[in-house]
């Protein structure tokens, strides 16, 4: 079996019924279409209700000239490229190419503001391109090449979105402290199985999916991961408030919170032992999430 289930044993699916399912996927790098992503989640049985939302101009462009660049121009001295956003109005964005010589102690040498620029025209969704340099015009040309890829297809990080969205849908318990493996109640079963059909028809996907049988030995396990999720989760919500995260970003560790709770009625039938514990987790959160809201809200 997989090293990656090193810490956690699945028995056999040929001595009795599953109570759910261990589950994990990768996905390397890789670019799809909108069409091809639609007609993948439509095959797999997922449904096109799983689209992300449209390819937006400005991300696009933004992810093509996010990559930085690096080069020594003498012994100890190096040359340092990357974009920034110098303007952005309802009718362009523009985004300048910046050169920033340092020496290898970190002090800086020189710095071109304008070493090159790209500038997106909204209306026309057309690029516009200058530099100063061959280096500058070679990086610039290539970010105007990586903005017509992007504008027509999806990465990896929309995709891996789509996935743990609709692994999230399933009430997911992590079952590995490092993350990555998933127990997935047997309800859920149907949905599972579209879900690895459509990671594994993409050309960068892997999923697999194992049953965990009906003994007590494996109902005592998820019962235990149950628990330390819950603990996770009442830890992120107290941390979040004590931090004074933005708002955002509480309000995200919030939802996921209350997704927590809500999900814990589809382990009734797994979880073993005194429930006690676990039901006071549960009014924790509850009440550590209504308390954060209610603040918030202030």
């Amino acid at each position: 079996m997989n090293a990656i289930l090193k810490d956690v044993v699945a028995v056999p699916a040929n001595q009795g019924s599953a109570i759910g399912f261990l589950t994990w996927n990768s996905l390397s790098n890789m670019l799809i279409t909108p069409d091809e992503l639609k007609q993948k989640l439509v095959s797999s049985g997922l449904g096109a209700g799983w689209m992300p939302k449209g390819i937006r101009l400005p991300d696009a462009f933004r992810r093509a000239t996010s990559e930085k660049f690096k080069r020594e121009v003498a012994p100890g001295v190096y040359e340092n490229y990357m974009f920034r956003e110098v303007a952005s109005t309802s009718a362009f964005v523009q985004r300048n190419l910046v050169c920033e010589t340092k020496d290898t102690k970190g002090r800086r040498l020189d710095y071109v503001p304008d070493a090159g620029a790209l500038v997106l025209d909204r209306k026309t969704e057309k690029v516009e391109t200058s530099y100063t340099s061959s280096m500058a015009q070679q990086l610039v040309t290539n970010a105007a090449l990586q903005f017509d890829i992007y504008r027509n297809n999806y990465g990896s990080t929309t995709l891996r979105s789509v996935i743990t969205s609709v692994l999230r849908s399933m009430s997911p318990t992590p079952v590995r402290p490092s993350g990555g493996v998933y127990f997935i109640p047997a309800q859920f079963e149907g949905n599972l199985d579209a879900l690895v059909q459509f990671v594994v028809s993409l050309e960068k996907g892997e999923a697999e999916k194992v049953p965990v049988m009906n003994t007590m030995d494996m109902k005592n396990l998820v019962t235990r991961k149950l628990l330390d999720h819950l603990r996770g989760t009442l830890a992120a919500c107290e941390n979040g408030v004590a931090n004074q995260l933005k708002k955002n970003e509480l309000k995200a560790i919030l939802e996921d919170a209350k997704t927590v709770v809500s999900n814990v009625k589809d382990y009734e039938a797994i979880v073993t032992g005194d429930l006690q514990e676990m039901e006071a987790y549960v009014a924790l959160i509850r009440e550590k999430v209504a308390s954060a809201l209610a603040n918030m809200a202030d």
